[in-house]
């Protein structure tokens, strides 16, 4: 029973440590298309609205996810710093994947729920759109 939980300590431990070695790997880099969602949701927070230059018709391109522009907007009022911001969100929506995976694998046992996780934590893919709306 002891060296069950302990290889599963483990597990999670080197789990942790991959997860954050790329979360500081990626944390900065910001595709350029992300920004498009950026100002809109600038623009939105200061008041101008979901416009892409002001003075245009309130017009979203479809480059742009419409919830993704307006959560950035509302959540700008709290932290100003757009990207970090998004990339905060990327964070946050990889952990809350990995553990709805964890959840669904539960019925096969602990080892397996965590490895599942594990791939879902530390799949690149997942790391380099962070900061956009995928």
């Amino acid at each position: 029973m002891f060296l069950r939980r302990r290889v599963e300590l483990i597990g999670a431990g080197i789990l942790l440590a991959l997860a954050a070695t790329l979360a500081a790997f990626f944390f900065g880099q910001v595709p350029d298309r992300a920004y498009l969602a950026y100002r809109y949701a600038r623009d939105l927070a200061t008041g101008r609205g979901l416009v892409y230059n002001f003075g245009q018709p309130a017009f979203l391109s479809g480059s742009v996810s419409a919830p993704y522009a307006l959560l950035l907007g509302v959540a700008m009022l709290i932290v100003p710093d757009v990207p970090s911001l998004a990339a905060l969100l990327g964070l946050a929506a990889i952990d809350a994947s990995a553990v709805i995976v964890a959840r669904l694998a539960a019925t096969t046992g602990r080892l397996p729920s965590l490895l599942a996780a594990g791939m879902v934590a530390v799949f690149p893919l997942m790391w380099s759109g962070l900061g956009t709306e995928t």
